[in-house]
């Protein structure tokens, strides 16, 4: 089902309207919302127009389906349409497309003279590159050229681990760029179509969560295959399995690992086959690896007593010699 097109954010009360693009429309009126709720929107008109007539008076409607090479071209149509650009018509501060959109009236007058935040103010070319450091991170391998074409990767779907091997960084640093965290500064007319592309695809990787998760999966296996740590998943699901919940599940799982560490089954076929983390497997098995030790400690002091050798009794019990000498060191 085809998942890109062009929505509109109406304001049924003033007849005001929004209009955007996205590639994965199904979590865009959540990305949004969410924005407007926190308060922290970029579109500050919108913004200030929620926080007047609260949520009740804003609807999301999808205005077209259409393929992602066709979402520039029909944004910028739907923009004229309903003259969104009009601050009497809507909230839309640019023509819509990508590079070398049209800005409204209201940016260019906000920008003008003394509106401008730097008006009067000089900044030395020494300041400028500081900044511009700065906003790079740590990550200053990369060139601005490389920067701009790596947001345009982003921007047209590529994962992010792709992008990390084409440019040579970490998933991480491509993340970072983009939300925007570093390198802000390069091609920063995408920047927020960049961040709400990610809110999208964390949303959807969080629904894939829950939805395996529902089909009794280990979560090992859940992050192999939305391609994301196991940390992550134990964040979505609430950090707590199935056997944190339900204590009778817990102890059958229990008595499972402690009879198969008994027996001697190798530590990672045990976690592999119950779907459990390596501190999961520890917690299980703490009581009856303590209760082993203190048996071998006494049988290593009554071997000593009988005057077995240190190493002898290290080979029996399947212990280092350091362990047996520590155990027996008071031994006469």
């Amino acid at each position: 089902m085809k998942d890109s097109g062009i929505y509109a954010i109406k304001n049924t009360v003033n007849g005001k309207v929004y209009i955007g693009q996205s590639r994965r429309i199904s979590n865009r009126e959540y990305c949004h919302f969410h924005a407007l709720e926190k308060g922290n929107h970029y579109n500050k008109h919108l913004q200030r127009s929620y926080n007047t007539y609260g949520r009740d008076a804003f609807v999301f409607e999808v205005i077209e389906w259409c393929d992602v090479s066709e979402l520039d071209e029909r944004e910028k149509y739907y923009i004229k349409e309903y003259d969104s650009m009009n601050i009497n018509k809507g909230y839309n501060n640019e023509g819509g497309g990508g590079i070398g959109k049209e800005v409204s009236e209201r940016v260019r007058e906000a920008k003008r003279g003394a509106n401008n935040p730097m008006y009067g103010k000089k900044i030395s070319e020494e300041s400028k590159e500081k900044m511009r450091i700065a906003s790079r991170g740590h990550n200053t391998n990369l060139t601005e050229e490389q920067v701009y074409q790596l947001k345009e990767d982003l921007l047209n779907g590529m994962p992010q681990k792709e992008v990390g091997m084409k440019y040579g960084i970490t998933v991480g640093a491509v993340a970072k760029i983009q939300r925007c965290k570093n390198w802000g500064y390069v091609h920063s007319d995408i920047n927020q179509e960049l961040i709400f592309l990610h809110e999208d695809e964390r949303i959807y990787k969080h629904r894939m969560i829950r939805s395996l998760n529902a089909t009794g999966i280990s979560r090992q296996e859940i992050a192999r295959r939305v391609g994301v740590d196991v940390g992550t998943v134990m964040r979505v699901l609430g950090n707590r399995s199935e056997y944190f919940r339900d204590s009778d599940k817990n102890k059958e799982l229990q008595s499972k690992v402690v009879a198969e560490y008994l027996d001697g089954v190798d530590r990672n076929e045990i976690k592999k086959k119950y779907g459990i983390s390596d501190a999961k497997y520890v917690s299980l098995i703490s009581d009856a690896y303590n209760k082993r030790r203190a048996e071998h400690m006494q049988k290593a002091i009554e071997l000593r007593k009988q005057g077995m050798m240190v190493k002898d009794i290290a080979k029996e019990l399947g212990y280092a010699r350091t362990t047996i000498t520590k155990w027996t060191l008071h031994v006469k």
